[in-house]
């Protein structure tokens, strides 16, 4: 039940969220490529403590041990905010040099790169 309840959590609930806010992030920010990491670092950053709250959750709704809700939920959102950082970090690193060098394959970066208009660069050789 274990490996069920972390698949769940870690691979649906933060998808979902990061997802959810980096969409809406997109509709709050301006239309530029240079927004597509910082958005979905913020969105990963996001996810992860909501996560944790969602275990949080669901260990109140079936948990057998006796620990005081609020003690649990402080627990698990100050370590998570802290991976959430790293998390948040790692994935602005990544998206950015993805956008930098082939912005295409992001597929947040679609809405923006389809109001851009096609430059063909001449290729000079020597």
């Amino acid at each position: 039940t274990a490996l069920g309840t972390n698949i769940m959590l870690m691979g649906v609930t933060t998808v979902a969220v990061g997802w959810l806010v980096f969409r809406a992030l997109q509709l709050a920010l301006p239309k530029r490529l240079s927004v597509v990491p910082a958005a979905a670092g913020l969105a990963a950053f996001v996810s992860v403590p909501v996560a944790a709250l969602a275990f949080v959750l669901l260990y109140a709704v079936g948990g057998t041990a006796d620990i005081p809700i609020d003690s649990l939920a402080t627990a698990m959102v100050g370590v998570h905010l802290l991976i959430g950082v790293g998390e948040g970090v790692i994935t602005f690193l990544a998206v950015g040099a993805i956008v930098a060098v082939r912005p295409d394959l992001v597929y947040g970066a679609r809405r923006v790169l389809a109001r851009r208009e096609l430059e063909i660069k001449p290729r000079v050789v020597a």
